[in-house]
């Protein structure tokens, strides 16, 4: 996973310029209206409040709203369609931490992020559909990732089960993506993702990141994906081979430096299967 720089925008003059464009759509399923005053003045004030308790990390405090009824939170869902410029828009806007703009999922790192998951659930039963098109309660991700996440935000006991890659700053100098490897007995490697969060000093975070993981059914996906690397990095080892500049051991030694990312799902694998001897073997003689 990577943490995602939050869009900087004043989110609500945000949302009321996309709403007041949506009023006027001549879209024969609009169902938007002119809002009251009152109603305006308490939406406003939801964005507010929104924004304090996403600072804290606690939207899990969030409380239902009482200023639309139940058809108008399903009215307000018009202002909602990804294919949108203003969504589109917003996709552009979020950039990896490093600066550099978004390739992959930010959650799988492999699927492409072509859709918007709605952090706070836009669902009119048990969500929150008056944010719906807030940005920050708007993040990039993958169809397949979104689709697993659902409508996942709080337990049982009022407790956050996610990870936000806007707010959560995850703790990368420490390791808890690994992989475990092993040969069969016709020699096919196998390999088992897995996470280990007891190096992370915040137990908290630990928690949501394992669920993040647990729920987006990442170890399969990575155990999945794992043998066209394997056998990318066959071939590269091969053509590593015929430079005639490295040792058996050097090569080896040079893989694991270029592959340093300790929570990369292809970094992690790619050490685990060259600092193996057997495997290594397998590998270097292919």
């Amino acid at each position: 996973m990577k943490n995602l720089l939050k869009p900087m925008l004043d989110y609500y003059d945000e949302h009321n310029n996309h709403y007041k464009k949506r009023l006027d759509s001549e879209n024969v399923n609009n169902t938007l209206w002119e809002l009251t005053s009152t109603q305006e003045t308490s939406l406003k004030q939801a964005y507010i409040e929104y924004e304090e308790l996403y600072h804290k990390n606690e939207l899990n405090k969030l409380n239902r709203y009482n200023f639309f009824n139940i058809q108008e939170k399903e009215n307000y869902l018009f202002l909602f369609d990804s294919s949108l410029s203003f969504f589109r828009n917003l996709k552009k806007n979020a950039k990896y931490i490093n600066g550099q703009a978004i390739g992959d999922c930010p959650f799988c790192e492999h699927g492409k992020p072509t859709t918007l998951d709605h952090i706070v659930p836009k669902e009119v039963k048990n969500g929150f559909p008056e944010f719906c098109d807030n940005p920050l309660n708007l993040i990039p991700m993958c169809q397949a990732c979104n689709g697993k996440k659902g409508t996942i935000f709080k337990n049982e006991k009022g407790q956050l089960e996610l990870i936000n890659l806007y707010r959560d700053e995850l703790p990368n100098d420490t390791q808890y993506l690994y992989v475990k490897s092993s040969l069969t007995s016709n020699s096919i490697i196998k390999v088992e993702f897995y996470f280990d969060g007891s190096q992370i000093k915040d137990s908290d975070l630990a928690r949501r990141l394992g669920n993040t993981y647990d729920y987006l059914d990442l170890f399969n996906y990575y155990n999945d994906l794992s043998t066209e690397k394997i056998d990318v990095l066959k071939n590269q080892i091969i053509q590593a081979k015929g430079l005639n500049v490295f040792t058996k051991e050097t090569l080896r030694d040079f893989i694991i430096k270029q592959n340093y990312i300790l929570n990369y799902w292809e970094h992690v694998l790619t050490r685990e299967l060259v600092s193996s001897p057997q495997i290594y073997d397998i590998l270097y003689s292919s």
